[in-house]
């Protein structure tokens, strides 16, 4: 009886003509390959080719195995490709965002993503819930919902620039890259001639943030509320675009990831400063479980997040 490695080398020594170049092709020595198509032979009690003959010459028996791997190769080959495709997944993939910033990055990754997985669909978390979604993404909202649907949610990847040490050894980080928070001011700001800001410069200020607890937002956590600082006024604003050009008509300050800046469209009006001396730098990560159902994705999926993200920098230049 034969073997598929039998068939394999019966037609890769009919495809290079001689027993080298088979070999070579095969990544084996001539002298396996020989034996084993030796053993072949003694095993059909059959001469399969005539040796010393260039091109190799087949017996009849030989052509009978060659038309067999003819039409089993390409059938073993198909089903090694579809084994190892990843299943169409008819499911949507739920995406959170702790960071509110990263949807307007986050958009064009998608698009990306989306011509790599076609099949792949995404679902955004209710921006109500992205501080919930930011400290427990894997839980179900709670059972006070209205929703049934919501209370039965969980969400498979977040996009978050907090690394907590409390999760489980089930869950998985993965760096998408460092970004730096910064300070945007009027060009004609009082504060404009100084070369970074300090806490105390904020006190006398309005501050734009994002409509979320303010202790949830970094300029706080990391730059404020340590010093025991406070803005003169907090205003709420729903989007960046919005930030920026309240900041470009001396409005108020505000505080955002430096990437972000540079990709909207008031920099001439602006002046862009760092939080202390040192700045404030912070990773921006991707969250999920190792059994999730989609992690075999979600892999392929970071790469493009990772490639997306430089481009943002690469793109200031």
């Amino acid at each position: 009886m034969f073997e598929l490695k039998h068939l394999k080398n019966l037609s890769t020594l009919q495809q290079t003509g001689n027993m080298r170049k088979a070999a070579e092709a095969l990544f084996i020595s001539q002298s396996a390959l020989s034996h084993q198509l030796k053993e072949l032979e003694n095993r059909l009690n059959n001469t399969l080719f005539i040796r010393n003959t260039s091109p190799v010459e087949f017996t009849e028996q030989g052509r009978i195995l060659l038309n067999a791997a003819t039409e089993i190769l390409p059938q073993i080959e198909l089903a090694n490709n579809k084994l190892k495709q990843k299943p169409i997944i008819n499911k949507s993939l739920r995406l959170a965002m702790s960071c509110h910033a990263c949807l307007q990055w986050l958009l064009p990754v998608l698009d990306s993503i989306k011509k790599h997985q076609p099949q792949l669909k995404f679902e955004f978390v209710d921006p109500t819930f992205e501080q919930r979604a930011a400290h427990n993404y894997s839980q179900p909202y709670s059972r006070n919902s209205t929703n049934r649907n919501e209370t039965e949610q969980e969400y498979n990847l977040l996009f978050t620039d907090e690394y907590l040490d409390s999760d489980t050894a089930n869950t998985l980080y993965q760096q998408i890259g460092e970004f730096e928070v910064i300070a945007v001011i009027h060009q004609n700001h009082l504060l404009a001639v100084i070369n970074f800001l300090k806490p105390k410069d904020f006190i006398d200020e309005t501050l734009l943030t994002y409509p979320v607890d303010k202790q949830q937002l970094d300029v706080f956590k990391l730059f404020l509320t340590p010093e025991n600082c406070q803005p003169k006024n907090i205003k709420h604003v729903t989007n960046s675009h919005l930030m920026l050009q309240m900041v470009a008509a001396n409005m108020g300050i505000a505080t955002m990831p430096d990437w972000l800046v540079k990709s909207l469209t008031v920099q001439s009006l602006i002046e862009v400063k760092k939080l202390g001396e040192h700045g404030v730098f912070k990773n921006l990560y991707v969250k999920y479980r190792k059994d999730n159902e989609f992690a075999a994705i979600i892999t392929d999926i970071v790469p493009l997040a990772v490639n997306a993200f430089i481009q943002l920098y690469q793109q200031r230049k």
